[in-house]
């Protein structure tokens, strides 16, 4: 059936992966500490990348690094939730 694809990546709106960016764990649906510890885990010590690599581009500029924990620290304990993108 036709579905919406607003990022383009081919996949329609209806069965891609991403529910909420910064939802990095993916296990609880909501943004909050653990987020934030399995982000850095996966950044500095070789952790394991999110389950939906889309919910880790937390700024939604296509790509996963720094910058989306930045955000996402931001969002968490500085109150800019401008910088978390919408799931497409």
């Amino acid at each position: 059936p036709d579905q919406a694809d607003s990022n383009g990546d081919g996949i329609g709106n209806a069965c891609g992966c991403c529910q909420q960016r910064g939802d990095f764990n993916d296990v609880d649906n909501a943004i909050n500490i653990s987020d934030v510890t399995a982000f850095v885990d996966y950044l500095f010590n070789g952790g394991y990348m999110a389950p939906c690599e889309e919910e880790a581009d937390v700024d939604g500029d296509g790509s996963v690094g720094i910058s989306d924990l930045t955000c996402l620290v931001d969002y968490m304990f500085g109150g800019a939730p401008e910088c978390v993108a919408d799931c497409y």
